[in-house]
This record gives C-alpha cells, structure tokens and sequence, in this order.
C-alpha cells in the first residue's frame, strides 16, 4: 500500500488536472453559460 504522503500526492495531481485543462482552453469559452434550464430542457 501507498504512504499516506504518495496517496495525498495522487490526490492533488488528480485534482490539478481539470484546472490546467480549463486553463488551456480558458480563451475557448463562452462569455456565459446557462446554469439553469426548463422542464422543456431550454436554457435560461
């Protein structure tokens, strides 16, 4: 089994992914983005 160190280093590594992925396509996104929606599934 991992140390408790190499587990916490995993964990961190995993977690940093998402944030440089969006960090490369930061200039791709929308200006805004539609959080909620309707029962017919169009946003709002």
């Amino acid at each position: 089994m991992l140390p408790d160190r190499h587990i916490d280093l995993l964990a961190v590594g995993l977690l940093a992914i998402p944030a440089v992925a969006a960090l490369f396509v930061w200039d791709a996104l929308p200006a805004e983005m539609a959080i909620h929606w309707t029962a017919a599934g169009t946003p709002v």
